[in-house]
């Protein structure tokens, strides 16, 4: 807890320094590149742990199949609730009433293509580091402790560096107290309703499997963020549950 409580400091402290100080965000252009290059550091160095963990390369069928179906049961209660909240409440996908839904004019397609670019890069750099740690770290460091305990050190890192990043840009970006205000309180029903399916099924998938509700519970509580919930369980000694939440993240 004290862990969560330290990182989410650093992201929310950068958001107020970056919302009171910055005034041209222009100057700041590069944080956006900072935060690419901390995300796929940290996701590196983590697919370097998890290959390079006799436990997790020994039950990798198991582990492999614990992701498939623990997304299923957390993507399908997460699609349940938010269905039923969102038609109790009359919202469309983006969470806006029909009277609302004009004054939405995102380019869906647009951003959908770069979510999936942004998908493939970071399943290829992730893919890597399981690769160069099940068959180079071996060859490398003989003690394994050690680089297991200098490899966390790295994560921890790179999660401080990745999270300040993102406080800082949302920090830059402004107006989300604004938004929250003229949407009202409505904005709290979609996300209420989809923790509500995702930590409820994640559970009930921990009652059925040879995982602990402890462990699933955790896995679900990272609602898909694959650069800090795999970071957080790892550094609790979780290793195997972390492999789970890390390849569930890419399914």
């Amino acid at each position: 807890m004290l862990y969560m409580a330290k990182l989410l400091a650093v992201m929310f402290g950068m958001y107020i320094v970056a919302a009171k100080l910055v005034k041209d965000k222009s100057k700041f252009g590069f944080m956006s590149g900072l935060s690419t290059v901390a995300l796929y550091l940290l996701i590196f160095t983590m697919g370097l742990r998890i290959g390079s963990n006799e436990e997790v390369t020994s039950n990798m069928a198991s582990i492999g199949l614990d992701a498939v179906l623990i997304t299923v049961f957390t993507v399908g209660g997460s699609m349940l609730c938010a269905g039923i909240a969102a038609k109790l409440m009359g919202l469309n996908k983006h969470g806006l009433r029909k009277s609302e839904a004009e004054i939405f004019t995102e380019d869906d397609g647009e951003k959908d293509n770069g979510a999936m670019k942004s998908s493939i890069i970071t399943l290829l750099v992730a893919a890597l580091g399981v690769f160069a740690g099940y068959k180079l770290v071996p060859l490398i460091f003989s003690d394994m402790e050690a680089f297991q305990n200098g490899a966390g050190e790295l994560i921890t890192a790179f999660l401080y560096l990745l999270l300040a990043c993102v406080g800082f840009d949302l920090g830059t970006e402004g107006g989300i107290w604004e938004k929250f205000k003229s949407i009202g309180l409505r904005v709290l029903v979609l996300p209420l309703a989809i923790s509500i399916g995702t930590l409820g099924f994640g559970a009930l998938y921990g009652l059925i499997s040879s995982m602990s509700v402890k462990e699933t519970l955790a896995i679900a509580a990272g609602f898909g963020w694959y650069s800090l919930a795999p970071a957080i369980i790892m550094n609790a000694g979780f290793i195997s549950a972390s492999a789970v939440s890390f390849f569930a993240q890419y399914i």
